[in-house]
């Protein structure tokens, strides 16, 4: 992790650089014009805890997606106007927190869908009505798991890469109505 050597930088200097040769960093103020000209559009964040920042800098809760790593951010991030905290499964969370607390949106590594039970159990959650996003590069970016698991017992995938060719990693999840991702 090397953030902190991009640490009090003038963003002008920061915007200059390049990631893998051709993408621009984008500021706060870049977002929230994309966010406002696209109403449909979706941030997802994460690693970001001061969420009253975040509101002030991106004033779009509706279009905000941020994920949490414990209960207790969860009831920070909705007191501080988050619509959409996504619980986070790690090694301390577990899916028996998901049921008991029906957090609405949750996000996962993709290994967890090959540990024993697993897969079965997050597709009855889906059913549920439970948004499952899912990230691992390795795991998760490639078509076949996209068409494996996608809308089956996954709603949506956090991808370093995408695949014209292939499926969207974003569909509408089938439990909500009024879901425009």
């Amino acid at each position: 992790n090397n953030s902190f050597m991009f640490r009090n930088q003038p963003l002008a200097k920061l915007q200059k650089l390049k990631i893998h040769g051709k993408y621009s960093i984008l500021s706060s103020e870049d977002i929230r014009q994309t966010l406002k000209s696209n109403p449909g559009l979706i941030l997802v964040t994460d690693k970001i805890d001061n969420y009253e920042l975040l509101l002030n800098k991106i004033p779009y809760p509706e279009q905000i997606i941020v994920e949490v790593f414990s209960k207790y951010d969860y009831v920070r991030a909705i007191k501080a106007g988050i619509k959409y905290p996504a619980y986070s499964i790690n090694k301390e969370q577990t899916l028996d927190d998901v049921e008991k607390y029906e957090f609405p949106i949750v996000i996962l590594l993709a290994t967890k869908l090959e540990e024993e039970n697993n897969a079965a159990r997050i597709a009855q959650l889906h059913q549920k009505g439970i948004t499952f996003f899912v990230h691992h590069g390795e795991i998760c970016d490639t078509p076949a798991f996209i068409e494996t698991h996608l809308g089956k017992n996954i709603s949506a995938i956090y991808t370093d890469k995408w695949y014209p060719s292939g499926p969207s990693p974003l569909v509408k999840n089938p439990h909500d109505n009024n879901s425009s991702h």
